[in-house]
């Protein structure tokens, strides 16, 4: 069992301003404590979120800071990447999709290859995802 870490998720953890913080953080706490077992999130959730927590705050430590925290983390969660053929199903996801982002489609597409069925979201557009459980609690 293992679960994947959405942008919303890591963003929301992490900014003291985000109203869904505490959700967030008691999502985080019970991952890390094994409750899906592994937990993964990849080097795009990463781009997006420190891009994302830089857009927002206009403040480059705060996105700084996040991504050495992220850095800092991978003993508790594994940051996979996205090449080759797993670019190329990013993009036949993209293609057939009409909701998700190309950064949501690479979580499914990596998801789908490592086998992974729990995703830590807030993103409402996975539930059409019939394979993936979303854990949004």
């Amino acid at each position: 069992m293992a679960v994947f870490l959405d942008t919303g998720v890591l963003v929301a953890a992490y900014n003291a301003q985000d109203t869904e913080r505490s959700r967030a953080q008691g999502i985080l706490q019970r991952i890390f404590q094994g409750e899906w077992g592994s937990a993964y999130t990849s080097e795009n959730v990463i781009d997006e979120a420190v891009t994302l927590l830089f857009a927002r705050s206009k403040n480059r430590t705060l996105a700084q800071s996040f991504l050495k925290k992220c850095l800092e983390s991978q003993s508790l969660f594994e940051i996979l990447g996205v090449g080759g053929e797993d670019f190329a199903n990013t993009a036949d996801e993209f293609l057939k999709q009409k909701e998700l982002s190309f950064t949501d489609c690479s979580i499914l597409a990596l998801m789908r290859k490592h086998g992974i069925r729990n995703l830590a979201t807030f993103d409402a557009g996975f539930r059409q995802a019939k394979d993936i459980h979303t854990i949004s609690q």
